[in-house]
């Protein structure tokens, strides 16, 4: 049977979905930063006020390829059978109420009200990370894409790419918080590991159909291949890993917590973007 991947979900796709998991996930690191201690307060504000920024960003790319303002309006009508919907839905409320904290954020408004709005924006934090790969596994003839670990997959994704982001940021802007980004670094490397871990397992669940086996090939000797074990496992999971590792054991370790932060978010924009080019089907069944 000729096998063959979708074209239709491309790089703008990639991009949006990175940014929504990463600006949800690095929300999520400021905000759950902010119930900790007074040392932590500058990356709570970091994290906070960059993912708010990246998630907007991605919101706004996910509604200039819906095409026309109706067409955002009509995503939502179907939150009953349709992925979509419900994550339109959910990155919505989740932006309201995220929003609405950026805002007390930056303005220093109220402690005491932030993190009020931070337990259900956190919540709903958690639902814009793990939709994206429900929406993906909705898609049962492409067996990469319904492998049922997809949505843990893009969910360790953006918790990754989330802390990382924070690191960066804080590295870059907030002073006086070494110690705090060294055990972000940490969080991360445990993060990294993780996620090589669950790779193998994702990849060897996608066997058991023909089109699963013809999009692993692809992945890991194919087209693919290149990105893969080049961008996606070396740059984006390896190099962090040493790197953060080597950072915790210097005095002045903020050069090494960016160039990790950096390659680790190349390798995983580079992942959902894999995911998204292997997604191979049978012919005839290929709607996407």
């Amino acid at each position: 049977m000729k096998m063959k991947a979708q074209t239709k979900w491309g790089w703008d796709h990639s991009i949006y979905l990175f940014l929504g998991g990463l600006g949800a996930a690095a929300y999520v690191t400021g905000a759950v930063a902010g119930f900790a201690s007074e040392d932590w307060a500058g990356i709570s504000k970091a994290g906070i006020i960059f993912g708010v920024i990246a998630l907007g960003v991605g919101y706004l790319i996910l509604l200039i390829g819906l095409g026309v303002p109706k067409n955002a309006i009509y995503s939502m009508k179907c939150p009953g059978t349709s992925w979509i919907s419900r994550g339109v839905i959910v990155v919505t409320l989740f932006l309201v109420f995220a929003g609405i904290h950026w805002i007390v954020t930056v303005f220093n408004l109220s402690i005491t009200l932030g993190r009020l709005l931070s337990v259900p924006a956190i919540i709903l934090g958690f639902g814009v990370m793990m939709y994206t790969g429900y929406l993906l596994a909705a898609n049962r003839p492409i067996a990469l894409w319904s492998n049922p670990l997809t949505p843990m997959i893009f969910l360790l994704n953006a918790l990754y790419s989330g802390i990382l982001a924070t690191i960066l940021v804080s590295a870059l802007f907030v002073q006086g918080a070494i110690d705090q980004i060294n055990t972000l670094g940490l969080h991360a490397v445990g993060g990294g590991a993780i996620m090589i871990f669950m790779l193998v397992f994702y990849v060897s669940a996608t066997h058991r159909m023909p089109e699963g086996r013809a999009a692993v090939e692809m992945l890991i000797s194919g087209t693919a291949a290149t990105m893969f074990w080049f961008g996606v496992v070396i740059v984006g999971l390896l190099i962090p890993l040493v790197l953060e590792l080597f950072a915790t054991q210097m005095e002045n370790p903020v050069m090494l917590h960016i160039l990790a932060a950096i390659t680790g978010l190349i390798g995983m924009l580079l992942l959902r973007h894999t995911i998204l080019a292997c997604g191979v089907c049978a012919s005839q069944s290929c709607t996407v």
